[in-house]
């Protein structure tokens, strides 16, 4: 049986191990997204959404909790798999997306969270990012690298949504 993580007890520090185990080096090679997004629901509940995105939010904030481009990734995804049944407009961190799309970042995390962004606006899982999920994310983030994949970085379709 696995414990879940309750905030109410002033468990704070639980749930940034677990979510920094679900964002290491190991984890993040031998999981993919969907598998790491199963492990997440084993060990918080959807009523804990809002707080662990805070954790998220903060962690993405901050370069030296997520130094990697696939841990990055990795939070935009859980980010997005909490909130992926509401419309855009009602995801409290719809910020993070934008945060991800600026050019400071690497190409790969941009195409990522542009996917991300794009699918969460159409509310229906394109083909493209089927695959990508399927994958690990540091395989992916390496895989678009590529500067092959420079038409897949589309924004139009999150930002007509932030309108």
């Amino acid at each position: 049986m696995v414990a879940k993580a309750s905030f109410g007890d002033n468990n704070g520090g639980k749930v940034a191990t677990v979510l920094t185990r679900l964002m290491g080096d190991d984890f993040c090679s031998q999981n993919s997204f969907e598998n790491i997004s199963r492990t997440f629901y084993l060990y918080f509940s959807e009523a804990e959404t809002y707080q662990i995105g805070q954790t998220l939010d903060f962690m993405l904030r901050n370069d030296d909790m997520l130094p990697s481009s696939y841990q990055k990734a990795t939070a935009l995804y859980l980010i997005y798999d909490m909130f992926k049944d509401e419309p855009l407009y009602l995801n409290p961190f719809v910020h993070v997306f934008v945060n991800g799309l600026d050019a400071q970042n690497s190409k790969a995390l941009r195409t990522f969270c542009s996917q991300l962004a794009n699918v969460h606006v159409k509310n229906e899982l394109s083909p493209v990012f089927a695959e990508m999920i399927s994958k690990t994310p540091k395989l992916l983030m390496f895989e678009l690298q590529n500067p092959n994949i420079d038409h897949m970085l589309n924004i139009t379709g999150f930002l007509t949504a932030l309108c």
